[in-house]
C-alpha cells in the first residue's frame, strides 16, 4: 500500500499525461487507480489529457497517506 499511497500523492501534486514517462513507468497503479476511481481523466465530462486524483483518491490520502514519509516532488 505504502508504494500506492506514494503514487496517489504524486498524482495529486503533479497531474501526469496519459503517455509520460511516469504514466507509463507506473501502469499498473495507474489502471489499478483509475479502475478503483481514485484517479480520473475527466472532469465535468470533459478529457484533460491528465491523470489527477479525484474525491476518493484524496480521501485515501488523508486516511493512510499520514502514516508515508514525504516524497520529493520531481
Amino acid at each position: 500500500m505504502y508504494e500506492y499511497i506514494k503514487f496517489l500523492r504524486r498524482l495529486w501534486r503533479k497531474p501526469q499525461t496519459f503517455q509520460s514517462d511516469y504514466s507509463r513507468a507506473k501502469a499498473a497503479y495507474v489502471a489499478e487507480a483509475a479502475s478503483l476511481g481514485h484517479i480520473t481523466a475527466v472532469e465535468k465530462g470533459l478529457h484533460l489529457g491528465l491523470w489527477h486524483i479525484t474525491k476518493a483518491g484524496l480521501e485515501l490520502l488523508d486516511k493512510y497517506g499520514k502514516e508515508t514519509p514525504e516524497i520529493e516532488a520531481t
